[in-house]
């Protein structure tokens, strides 16, 4: 769920006759997943199969996308019944109530040092355009959430960098100065907030998302606006904000974007005894084209990748916000199906590339050809660092013996 992914599992459940009785391999499916997921149901009749699977797909397309899980026991799936073969079709991206677009247009043209957060309800609408044009017209800096590197092009002017784990301080400084922080698509997740602290009470918050239960959950913010995030950037578009502050908004802007590019140059290769990632960044960058797909793993060695690698184009980057590892592969995988003709790389970690190493038998199977990028160091660096930290020397369970990935 707090990688807001669409979409619908059929999972397999015991027959209903011996539900209940700790039958051979029983799970209380529903319940299991229940806090994990944006749905659960178990079907226990038939004749409800194609107003559930309908309910199922609504609710996990609508509002803040999300994961959706069937349950299915044995002798349902041997039942016959009559299907309606009818396809609903569902508007559901509110548009903003137009008084909520006035009040954003004089809190924006007002202030002095206005800055976007964009997330992920950028990407879910596609709207990484719009959203150049509104920063371009509002002369405003753009600051993308976590793992949300793609949301806007970076080698754009007006892009100033990401939210993460181990952020530059000048993007956390350059936000808490800024007087209004327009929030996009974001739900203030404990990275993009670090931890939480990243807002503070002498600033003015507008907080547009597509969930009403986003709005005042990690901040309370002075305009709260339930509505998808490009018909509010295309409302707004439409009025003539006359700005403020134009020539310091301009300066500000050329100062932080310095930043940006002084700390994402490619490092110089000094190395020979071992792989520097930051200039095999820039090889990467080298040989793909903007349009390549990069997906990843969670891990110490997606700091190379976050610091780097320039996305300039929309739907270019797939990650776990929730940090999951193993993702990095499974997610090419299924890129490379969607788009056969685009270059897809899966950057990992040793750990979290042996976590769904099997999933290579898929790639196989169906003639999906991925490049596997694996940042090997023998072990789980992140968790080995913690330990580290927290404990010195006495680091336990985080050595790998791996085999030859190549």
């Amino acid at each position: 769920m707090q990688d807001s992914t669409p979409m619908v599992a059929f999972v397999g459940q015991v027959r209903r006759n011996v539900r209940g009785k700790e039958g051979f391999q029983e799970i209380d499916l529903a319940s299991y997943f229940r806090d994990l997921i944006k749905w659960t149901v178990e079907i226990t009749d038939a004749s409800r199969v194609d107003e559930i699977v309908t309910q199922a797909f609504h609710i996990a397309q609508t509002g803040r996308p999300g994961p959706v899980l069937i349950s299915l026991p044995e002798d349902v799936l041997d039942e016959i019944v009559e299907v309606h073969d009818q396809k609903p079709k569902v508007f559901a991206k509110s548009r903003p109530d137009h008084k909520a677009i006035l009040e954003t247009k004089e809190w924006l043209a007002s202030a002095e040092r206005p800055i976007i957060l964009a997330g992920g309800g950028i990407s879910a609408t596609k709207s990484s355009f719009t959203l150049v044009q509104l920063a371009e017209n509002l002369q405003m800096p753009v600051v993308s959430a976590f793992r949300r590197f793609d949301v806007f092009p970076n080698n754009h002017s007006h892009y100033i960098g990401s939210l993460g784990l181990g952020s530059p301080q000048y993007i956390i400084d350059a936000i808490q100065s800024y007087d209004v922080v327009l929030a996009l698509g974001t739900r203030f997740s404990e990275v993009t907030s670090q931890d939480y602290t990243l807002l503070n009470s002498e600033q003015s918050l507008i907080h547009v998302d597509i969930s009403v239960n986003e709005i005042n959950k990690s901040y309370k913010p002075n305009l709260g606006i339930v509505a998808d995030v490009q018909h509010f950037m295309t409302d707004l578009l439409e009025e003539n904000i006359k700005l403020q502050h134009f020539d310091k908004k301009k300066s500000r802007l050329a100062w932080l974007r310095s930043h940006f590019e002084n700390d994402s140059t490619i490092p110089k290769d000094t190395y020979s005894d071992f792989v520097d990632l930051g200039p095999m960044i820039g090889d990467l960058m080298t040989a793909l084209g903007d349009d390549a797909i990069i997906t990843s793993d969670a891990g110490n060695f997606f700091g190379w990748l976050a610091r780097y690698y320039s996305f300039n184009q929309e739907g270019t980057y797939i990650g776990p916000t929730s940090g999951a590892m193993g993702y990095g592969l499974p997610a090419a995988i299924g890129s490379k199906m969607a788009h056969p003709d685009t270059q897809v790389v899966a950057y990992c970690g040793d750990g979290g590339f042996m976590m769904t190493i099997q999933e290579l038998e898929t790639a196989i199977r169906y003639d999906v050809p991925v490049i596997s990028i694996v940042a090997n160091n023998n072990m789980y660096e992140t968790i080995r660092m913690h330990q580290e930290k927290t404990f010195p020397y006495r680091a336990i369970g985080t050595d790998l013996s791996n085999p030859s990935f190549a």
